[in-house]
């Protein structure tokens, strides 16, 4: 017996300049981030990869991080959201600065 799977080239595809959605807190000052900005590559199956509309995808940051002080600031990972099925997925960079200003 004789068992074929077609197997379809790979892809990588970059999508530059995505903003890095923070959440709205209730009370100033608000949080910022930098980058405001990120490049995220996508790797997988050729005709995922080229089907993925770039307004599909989400970055954002941790919603538990909201809860950040006034004066603090922290590195994070980005979460990314919209991602395909068995696509890899990554950011350039790796983490941003997520800081809450003291009062404005």
């Amino acid at each position: 017996m004789c068992i074929r799977d077609r197997v379809e080239p790979t892809a990588t595809r970059e999508f530059l300049d995505q903003v890095v959605v923070v959440p709205s807190l209730p009370s100033d000052p608000q949080l910022q981030v930098r980058p405001a900005t990120v490049t995220v590559v996508l790797v997988g199956a050729r005709s995922l990869i080229e089907a993925v509309d770039p307004a599909d995808l989400r970055v954002t940051v941790p919603i538990g991080l909201a809860s950040l002080a006034p004066g603090r600031e922290e590195r994070v990972s980005v979460v990314l959201e919209g991602i395909p099925d068995f696509a890899v997925a990554r950011t350039n960079p790796d983490w941003v600065l997520l800081r809450r200003p003291v009062g404005q």
